[in-house]
């Protein structure tokens, strides 16, 4: 079978290898264009992936000479290379608000700091959804959200209020 497209005479074979080879071709050229746009990706992050180590380190680190290198290796034990702890957590006192923890729901995000919520029972009543930055009653605000602790910001006092683990299937 064949059909005429003006100018020529191809036969259907021919053209569907024409398009095979074609759309091979158009295939290869794209591909070849993204591996320049994929390498500049790539190494930007990597870029900016160095700035940040070398620009957050949590200690400093000397740059000179063989004394430093001694300097440095007597730091490491006493840097904190992936964060402190967060004391306030500690050190906050147990609240005495009218106030029970039902559930937490943890979400770690690291662009989303106050991802996570609280359900919080407030003076014995139905239990609400609250995260932090919400206040709740006379001034107390959510001022974070651990798996296990609520923090409340009390009169500009830190309070926490841990979540109570049942054992067992019935209250």
């Amino acid at each position: 079978m064949t059909y005429y497209i003006p100018h020529t005479m191809i036969s259907i074979n021919t053209f569907n290898a024409f398009l095979k080879q074609y759309a091979s071709l158009m295939l290869l050229i794209f591909l070849a264009a993204m591996i320049p746009f994929s390498a500049l990706y790539i190494f930007r992050h990597w870029a900016h992936d160095i700035y940040l180590i070398q620009n957050t380190l949590p200690f400093a680190i000397p740059k000179t000479s063989q004394d430093t290198l001694e300097q440095t290796i007597t730091a490491l034990p006493n840097g904190h290379l992936f964060g402190s702890v967060q004391s306030h957590i500690e050190s906050a006192p147990i609240s005495q608000l009218p106030i029970r923890i039902t559930g937490i729901v943890q979400i770690i995000d690291r662009h989303a700091h106050v991802a996570s919520k609280a359900y919080l029972s407030v003076n014995g009543e139905r239990d609400h959804l609250y995260q932090v930055g919400d206040r709740l009653q006379n001034g107390v605000m959510v001022y974070e959200v651990t798996k296990d602790t609520v923090i409340f910001e009390n009169h500009g006092r830190l309070e926490k209020i841990v979540l109570q683990r049942s054992m067992g299937g019935s209250e």
